[in-house]
Order: structure tokens, then sequence, then C-alpha cells
């Protein structure tokens, strides 16, 4: 039995280094020496693994914010796409509903003056049939007389309002067609000033230049002077005042080239 006994203790023995063994390899997970082993978590110890999950944090979080203000973009993008379609849309059917109006304002302009003329005739010719039969027709009962007397008083009263309508109708439309016209003959008036002063510009530079081949300045001359001439200038005063003064600086120019060219030719006559 005692041999047995001291059998057991170097088993016993070896039991608790085996266990302090596995405690102390415990204790070493528990304490984070682990961590250096582990390829993933990228630190040496315990205390570095709070830092790398605050890094992964603040990634995620830019990654977020970054998403955030590109779909914020692309919806900006999105609205002023639309309201630029939208703004392009409704000037379209502006126009368009302008030019119908126009088009309308036009169609009844005619047709209140046709019915005008028309109007006048009618009310013209009713009122010479119509008279004289009223005085044949008067029974010498004073009632009744009033009583026919007053139907067409009516009528020519109505008549009268409705023409006086459609007169003032007309003249609106009138006035509007005047406008037009007038603009029109603005926009003409400036594109006509803008092209004399194309040419005064080519002038001006034609006279600036220094070259001594006086053949080659009066071609450019010769074509403004005809481009000149093909200018109508209208009922503007304006134009007529700036086509003038343009024509007489061309003439002038090719008066002042002759002299030179007669110049040249009597010097080479001399020597």
């Amino acid at each position: 039995m005692r041999s047995h006994h001291i059998d057991l203790k170097p088993k016993k023995h070896h039991s608790s280094k085996t266990n302090h063994h596995h405690s102390h390899s415990q204790n070493r997970f528990i304490t984070g020496n682990v961590l250096n082993t582990d390829p993933h978590l990228g630190a040496t110890n315990g205390s570095g693994f709070v830092p790398n999950l605050s890094s992964k944090k603040t990634t995620s979080e830019r990654d977020f914010e970054r998403i955030r203000l590109k779909q914020e973009q692309e919806r900006r993008y999105k609205l002023c796409a639309e309201h630029e379609k939208s703004l392009r849309e409704r000037t379209n059917r502006q126009s368009s509903l302008k030019q119908s109006q126009n088009n309308d304002a036009l169609k009844k302009f005619y047709e209140n003056k046709a019915r005008e003329f028309g109007l006048m005739n009618c009310t013209r010719n009713q009122q010479s049939s119509k008279a004289p039969s009223f005085s044949k027709n008067l029974p010498e009962n004073s009632e009744p007389s009033l009583q026919i007397r007053s139907t067409p008083k009516k009528n020519d009263s109505r008549s009268a309002r409705d023409l006086v309508e459609r007169i003032k109708s007309g003249y609106k439309i009138v006035k509007f067609i005047k406008y037009h016209i007038t603009r029109l003959k603005t926009q003409r008036i400036l594109s006509k000033l803008c092209k004399l002063r194309t040419f005064e510009n080519h002038l001006i530079s034609l006279k600036s230049t220094n070259n001594n081949d006086i053949n080659s300045l009066k071609d450019p001359i010769l074509k403004i002077l005809e481009q000149l001439d093909q200018i109508s200038s209208g009922d503007s005063e304006v134009v007529i005042a700036r086509k003038n003064q343009i024509v007489k600086m061309a003439q002038n120019m090719m008066g002042s080239l002759n002299e030179k060219c007669l110049n040249i030719n009597y010097s080479l006559d001399v020597y």
C-alpha cells in the first residue's frame, strides 16, 4: 500500500506541472500575448486592439460620407437638369403661344374689318329701306305708332353698340400690328447700321496700312462703294446720314489714291 502511494506522488506532481503549464497558457491567451501571432489584428498587445477598431470605424465613416456626398451631388445634378428642361419647355410653350396669338390677332383684325364694312353697308341699306315704310305705314292712332317706332330704335342702338365694340377691338389690333411693324423696322435699321459700321472699319483698316500698291487698295474700296449702293436707306434719316458719311470717306480715299498715282506717274515721266 505504501508502494502504491509512492507511485502516485510523481503522477500527482506531473499532473500539477501540466496543470500549471495549461493555466500559464490560458493566462497568456487572456493577457493578450496571443495577439503577437494573429496577422489580422496588427497589434502587439491588448492595448493596440482598440485603436485598430477605431481606425476601421473612421474609414467606414469616411466611405459612408463619400457615398453620401456623391449621392447628394447626383441628386443636385438631376434637379438642375430637370429645372433646365422645365425652363426650356416653358419658353417653347410661350413662344408657340405668342406666335398663335399673333396669328389669331391678324385673323381677327381682317375678319373685323370685313364685318365692319359689311355691317355698315347693311345698316345704311336698312335705314334707307325702313325710313319710308314707317312714314307710309304709320296709322292715325298714336299708341300703336309708339310701339312700332320703339322696336327699330332698340335694334339700331344694339347694332350701334356692337359696331363701336368692333371698332374698338379693331383699333387695338391695329395698334398691336403697328407696334410689331415698328419693332421690325427698328431691327432692320439696326442691321443696316451694323453693316455700315463694318464698312467703316474696313475703310479705316485700309487707310492705316502702309501698302504702296495703289491697285490693291482701290479694289476693296470700289467693292465697298458697290455694297453701299445696294443698301436701301428707306425712310430712316439715321441710315441716310451714316451711309452718306461712309460714302464720302470712301470717295476721299479714292481721290487721295488717284492723286498719289498721278504724282508717281509724273515723277516717272520727269526721270
